[in-house]
């Protein structure tokens, strides 16, 4: 973000002071940072608060300046209080209150112009370039970032898989324990899935790149709560590793370190055909965990459990154009 602010802040200078002939216009570069400096996907709306306390904040303070009622002390005053309250009639975002006593102070202290309004032109060129910087240059993709997190559960939910199936085949607490503490990372994880899933939905709705990936983001959506089902199932089957590990080391092979390998091997292949998929491509998915019929009652449920979430995750149609 520095470097897209550094750049947008300096082509906006340039394009004010070269093709507009102001002097140094302080109030272009302002803008084009203030503009890119917002979330993502809170630019666009951003912008539109920034030029409307820049434009209400330059008119007050060049009807103080005009105005002159005594000393700086008072003219500061006023420009705070009136800059903020004609910002508040017009737009009701607390940014706009800002920057409208801001503007109106920079007003006040920067060199008087014979046209005033160059300054409100010189704000709109950078909400303009932060607007496009926003809208299409440096927008990221929403389906990249729900694809990275929901990747992460899936890389924490294989570990565990694998080190429960270790676990019990070396009749290793320890291992097993570890096992635990992944699929704890897992659901942990689940809720940066849930930010990312927001931060796209606000790119989905507010800009056009979003606009554009809005169908293959719904497609991935649709499979996304899938994994909360997924992520429970496989900390409860590392539970019940740890306990087998710690209390029965003379059990019997029942099949469950087996069914945890192929899950894990399923879970891995749904990250790499996420990641494909990301990317545009279209993969066939090949899935192979199957719930041994020598598992207790408790374990079968919990086994099938996954089954049945690793394939309503699996992508089954190609995404949409």
């Amino acid at each position: 973000m520095v470097a897209q602010c550094g750049f947008a802040a300096g082509v906006a200078w340039w394009l004010a002071s070269t093709l507009l002939g102001h002097q140094k216009p302080v109030f272009a570069a302002i803008a084009a940072v203030i503009c890119l400096a917002g979330g993502k996907g809170e630019r666009a709306r951003q912008a539109v608060d920034l030029l409307a306390g820049v434009i209400v904040g330059v008119m007050v303070g060049e009807l103080i300046r005009w105005w002159n009622p005594g000393g700086a002390l008072l003219q500061a005053v006023l420009a705070v209080i009136l800059g903020m309250g004609a910002a508040a009639a017009l737009d009701s975002r607390r940014l706009a209150h800002v920057q409208g006593a801001a503007s109106a102070l920079f007003v006040l202290v920067l060199p008087p112009l014979q046209n005033p309004g160059s300054r409100i032109m010189d704000a709109a060129i950078g909400g303009v370039l932060g607007l496009i910087g926003s809208q299409i240059l440096f927008t990221p993709d929403p389906v990249g970032l729900v694809s990275v997190a929901a990747r992460r559960v899936l890389e924490s939910v294989e570990a565990s898989l694998r080190s429960s199936a270790a676990g019990l085949e070396k009749k290793d607490a320890i291992v097993a324990a570890i096992a635990v503490e992944r699929a704890r990372e897992a659901r942990s994880e689940l809720s940066e899935l849930a930010a990312q899933r927001m931060i796209a939905h606000r790119i989905r709705t507010r800009t056009l790149r979003g606009l554009r990936r809005a169908a293959r983001l719904r497609h991935l959506e649709d499979r996304l709560d899938h994994l909360d089902m997924l992520v429970a199932a496989v900390l409860l089957l590392a539970y019940a590793a740890e306990e087998t590990t710690s209390t029965d080391t003379e059990a019997k092979p029942d099949g469950l370190s087996d069914f945890l390998v192929a899950a894990a091997n399923d879970a891995g292949t749904l990250n790499e055909v996420l990641a494909e998929r990301s990317r545009g491509k279209h993969p066939i998915v090949h899935l192979s965990a199957n719930v041994p019929k020598t598992l207790s009652e408790s374990a079968t449920v919990l086994a099938q459990t996954a089954v049945d979430a690793l394939v309503a995750f699996a992508p089954i149609k190609p995404n949409p154009t």
